[in-house]
Parts: structure tokens; sequence; C-alpha cells
């Protein structure tokens, strides 16, 4: 966050939660609950460049960091991420759905958890708005580039 203030760099904030996980366990067994993550891991670092960072936050959360990269790149990234999630669990008769929260910052601030925060109050839109969708928001422009998808 630093850096992207410094160099006047956008940074881009994931949020990333599991829809209805609690049933993929309860249909399946916490067996293949822990295959579910490990396999919604896989598929989200394939999508990923090398200089992002991924990780699990608890449960079926994760978090991505994506450095200088605008809203709209960000977008696409993590529609795309959603479909290749999607197609797989269709293959694998798991129906697992996955509900994002994309907040970028043109100026990020200084604690990471308030950007966080802010992908996790836009993810949180997303499971009271039907689910398994992208939302993205621009924060610290006058266009914000809102939207679900």
């Amino acid at each position: 966050a630093h850096r992207c203030r410094r160099y006047s760099r956008p940074l881009t904030i994931a949020y990333i939660d599991c829809d209805d996980f609690h049933q993929i366990n309860e249909r399946f067994g916490n067996h293949m609950g822990d295959e579910f993550l490990k396999l919604t891991s896989d598929i989200v670092r394939r999508g990923l460049r090398l200089t992002d960072t991924f990780a699990r936050l608890n449960g079926d959360e994760f978090a991505v960091i994506l450095p200088e990269t605008h809203n709209r790149d960000a977008k696409n990234i993590f529609l795309r991420i959603r479909k290749a999630l999607s197609e797989d669990m269709g293959i694998r008769e798991l129906n697992g759905t996955f509900s994002m929260g994309v907040a970028t910052f043109l100026s990020p601030p200084s604690e990471l958890k308030d950007m966080v925060e802010k992908a996790n109050a836009l993810m949180r839109d997303v499971k009271n708005n039907g689910k398994n969708m992208v939302n993205a928001e621009v924060f610290g422009a006058s266009n914000n580039g809102k939207g679900q998808s």
C-alpha cells in the first residue's frame, strides 16, 4: 500500500466468499469440504499474476491483493475466476458459487484492514443481493465505476 501511495498507483483488494459452504460440508462431509477449499485456492491462484498476493482469511473466505491494478482490469480478472470456479464446480457436481467484492483504491488508506473492510462490504452486498456475482467499486475518484456482474 505504501508503494502504491508513494508512486500514485492503484491498489485493488478482493474479498471472496464461498456461498453456502456449510451445505457442501453437510452434503459431502468435511473431507470434501477441505478438498473444495483446496480446489478453490488452486483455481483462484491460476487466475492471478505472480505479483498478486492470495491468502485464506478464515473458513471459506479469501483475500487477494493486486498491486497496480485498475478497477476494470481487476473486475475482469475476478469475472474470469468466478467463471472458472463455476465451471469446475459444475463438472464435479459440487454446485459451489462465489460472492466477490473488489475494491480499487486510487490512493490507498494507510491501514490494510481498512481496505479489506471495504472489499468485505462489497462482498456482503453481493451476498445480500442474490450471491454468485462480482461487485467492484473504485475509492478515491469522482467517477467510481460501481457495478455488479
